[in-house]
């Protein structure tokens, strides 16, 4: 019964927000486009300072959210980008996810990269 525009908006609403936040502080490093348009529903960063599996570990346990960091099953994307062997952070905010667990999300990188 969900409208597939609508599903898609606002996701890519969501995506959009995640992506202006990486884009504010150079301590991330935003890989792919920077418009949610040109994505398929996920942002790949990674955050100076921590692994990707240390990020990952540091938003489960401290802010119950969960990433996932590394390879993605795609190694030879990663050495293309640069990020091998330890990949990048992944996040996919969904339909189901809600505003409140967005803003806990941007808040919790936030404080990552301060």
């Amino acid at each position: 019964q969900h409208d597939p525009a609508q599903t898609l908006a606002r996701g890519q609403a969501m995506v959009q927000k995640i992506i202006d936040l990486l884009l504010t502080n150079p301590k991330f490093t935003l890989y792919g486009p920077k418009t949610a348009s040109g994505r398929v529903g996920t942002v790949s960063f990674n955050i100076e300072g921590y692994s990707p599996q240390e990020a990952g570990s540091v938003l489960d346990e401290s802010f119950q959210i969960a990433i996932r960091p590394g390879l993605h099953c795609s190694p030879y994307a990663h050495r293309g980008l640069g990020t091998f062997p330890d990949g990048a952070i992944r996040v996919s905010p969904g339909h189901f996810n809600t505003d409140e667990q967005l803003a806990t999300l941007l808040d919790a990188l936030q404080q990552l990269a301060s």
